[in-house]
């Protein structure tokens, strides 16, 4: 689900969604023959750095001032943790951030990049005969309960202060974070 008009959204985001997109395409086959925990436990260190680097006024500059150059590094490191982990957004929330996107424009992002991601995921899944018909029932169960959630945050974000609601996207990549970091031990 994109907010906003869909064609602007892609006009904006587009190149981002692209390279996000290739990234998922290799994170998917790193992910057909490896083991995705480390890649979850990486992730979420790398948010635990981003978040109390905040903390001490650690900024990049270089996202507002090379934004072709964050544009393709945080594009295919959300790809690519995307198609490890399941969980783009995370590094795309970091890159939206830093960019100083609205509360829109980080949802309008996400979703797509989201959604062109996964895909190239489904695709290559299928072409490589991993969709059971279990996690075909799965993955619509998951659909069903991600619109829903989508839908209840659309109408939640309107009644959210801009303030407000970048608190609560830190506290969100921290609570993240810290079940990655569970799941990866237990």
């Amino acid at each position: 689900m994109i907010e906003g008009n869909f064609l602007q959204t892609i006009k904006r985001f587009y190149l981002l969604a692209i390279i996000a997109m290739i990234g998922s395409a290799i994170g998917t086959q790193i992910l057909i023959y490896s083991n995705s925990e480390i890649f979850k436990f990486l992730l979420a260190i790398s948010i635990l750095f981003y978040l109390f680097s905040q903390k001490i006024s650690f900024e990049m500059p270089w996202v507002r001032s090379k934004p072709n150059l964050a544009t393709f590094i945080f594009g295919l490191s959300a790809g690519v943790i995307g198609g490890l982990t399941n969980v783009m957004a995370l590094v795309l929330i970091i890159y939206s951030l830093e960019s100083r996107h609205s509360k829109k424009e980080i949802i309008q992002s996400t979703n797509l990049c989201f959604m062109f991601g996964k895909i190239i995921q489904i695709a290559i899944f299928i072409a490589h005969g991993s969709f059971t018909q279990e996690i075909l029932e799965i993955s619509l169960y998951n659909l069903l309960i991600v619109v829903i959630c989508l839908m209840i945050g659309f109408n939640l974000r309107k009644k959210i202060a801009s303030d407000s609601y970048f608190k609560f996207i830190k506290a969100f990549l921290f609570l993240m974070a810290i079940a990655l970091i569970l799941q990866t031990i237990f």
